[in-house]
């Protein structure tokens, strides 16, 4: 989101999220015109690429803790508390991976140039590959 502000405080996060619940929330689309529609759908594809892209850096992060023994698996990580069902967990760890895994892609996916469709797409053409070939 333009303007977005870095919060490394938990209550900050947290008072940013529920922000972002109330304009979302908020936002009246029954007078939109057609024009207006396709604007207010280009931000909200842009948000969501962004949110994938953080989605991705939660994944990694569950990756390291899992790898030093002090987190549950990562696509459990990602299931939350039920939010999303397991195949979205465990397409969401492989977007984690894959990001992680070609820094460009994850850049982009960071950035919100790309969602998580499109490294959806980079991961089955290089689940098969070596580190090398990549």
């Amino acid at each position: 989101m333009a303007g977005c502000v870095v919060a490394d405080n938990p209550r900050e996060r947290l008072s940013l999220h529920q922000r972002y619940h109330a304009a979302v929330g908020g936002v009246d689309v029954s007078t939109f015109d057609e024009d207006d529609l396709k604007a207010e759908l280009a931000e909200v594809r842009s948000v969501q690429r962004r949110l994938d892209g953080l989605v991705a850096r939660i994944g990694q992060r569950a990756n390291v803790l899992a790898a030093e023994g002090s987190s549950a698996p990562t696509s459990e990580v990602l299931r939350g508390k039920g939010e999303v069902a397991g195949p979205q967990a465990r397409r969401e760890a492989v977007r984690a991976e894959t990001a992680e895994g070609l820094p460009a892609v994850g850049a982009a996916l960071s950035d919100g140039a790309i969602g998580g469709a499109q490294v959806d797409v980079f991961a089955r053409h290089t689940a098969d590959l070596t580190p090398e070939q990549v």
